[in-house]
């Protein structure tokens, strides 16, 4: 009995520890660019005094884009430590981009914060991983990307990546929609 609990102690562990990494992995800004946007050579994740994911909640190797989140499930997503960032603070973040690029197979924007982006600002890449309809109709992957913030009046507001349009928060039009968290630590 003594021997089960403590296999189903390290299984919980290593299944924590592999939530937290697929929300925080480090990405290597000198791959897998298409040689429209130079990636920079400082992806921290630290911009503007806030420390964000490198990568989308969820992200695996086969799912590099992250999981989709529904309105139930995005404000607990996060891990220990971890959190949904406010509106304000993707609306900082998303101040300054790249404009719309292919980095490492995905396309999407890097976004720098207060910093006009460059190769050697600070910057992480959001995806346009599209967004699942309720049906769970996987809609515009490779042109839009939508992610949650805590932030709600009346309904949660949104940060938009498009391919058409710079970055930019909104409210959600579908609270039945599932769409892309990226979290955020001090």
């Amino acid at each position: 009995m003594k021997n089960k609990t403590m296999k189903m102690a390290v299984a919980l562990l290593l299944a924590a520890m592999a939530g937290l990494a697929s929300c925080t992995k480090l990405v290597d800004g000198n791959d897998g660019n298409d040689g429209n946007v130079t990636p920079p050579t400082n992806v921290e994740g630290s911009i503007d005094g806030l420390i964000w994911a490198t990568s989308n909640c969820g992200a695996t190797s086969s799912r590099p884009e992250g999981k989709y989140y529904s309105a139930d499930e995005f404000m607990t997503a996060c891990p220990s430590g971890w959190r949904v960032p406010t509106s304000a603070e993707l609306r900082s973040l998303s101040a300054h981009s790249s404009g719309f690029t292919t980095y490492d197979g995905l396309k999407g924007n890097w976004l720098s914060g207060k910093k006009a982006y460059s190769s050697s600002s600070p910057a992480v890449f959001f995806p346009a991983a599209g967004y699942k309809e309720s049906s769970g109709t996987l809609r515009l992957k490779g042109s839009m990307g939508i992610y949650w913030s805590s932030t709600k009046d009346g309904a949660y507001e949104v940060l938009y990546i498009g391919a058409e349009s710079a970055p930019e928060v909104g409210v959600d039009q579908d609270e039945e929609a599932s769409y892309q968290l990226r979290c955020v630590k001090k």
